[in-house]
């Protein structure tokens, strides 16, 4: 009888192991599927915006790209991305015998002034 109630109590501590890993999973899938989401949104914008001059604006991403997609268009109209720029001073760098002249230009992308993410853009002229 009593390894009967000890094998029971194992198996009552097993599974309730399972479950607390499972729902650890799932919340980690969950920030995982979030964090995807956010990057892609300012992807979407960083590839759209090909603009190179340094001005600072706020945009909803319903206003520059348009889905068919209900639900997309829905999710895109909550969406604020605020750009800005920095220039990098230019650097100047020697190789043997040419002269590099490298011009940077930081684009900072922040989506619903939450996430942001840096994209640089670099010009040589020789």
């Amino acid at each position: 009888m009593i390894e009967l109630i000890i094998a029971v109590i194992i198996l009552t501590v097993a599974l309730g192991s399972l479950i607390n890993i499972s729902k650890q999973n799932l919340f980690y899938l969950g920030k995982s599927k979030k964090s995807i989401k956010t990057n892609t949104y300012i992807s979407l914008i960083a590839c759209i915006d090909s603009s190179k001059s340094p001005k600072k604006q706020k945009v909803y991403l319903s206003d520059l790209v348009n889905f068919k997609n209900d639900e997309l268009r829905k999710d895109l109209k909550e969406q604020k991305i605020q750009t800005s720029f920095k220039t990098i001073p230019s650097k100047d760098t020697k190789l043997k015998n040419l002269n590099l002249n490298m011009d940077i230009l930081q684009k900072t992308y922040t989506l619903n002034n939450k996430h942001s993410r840096n994209f640089y853009t670099f010009e040589l002229k020789l």
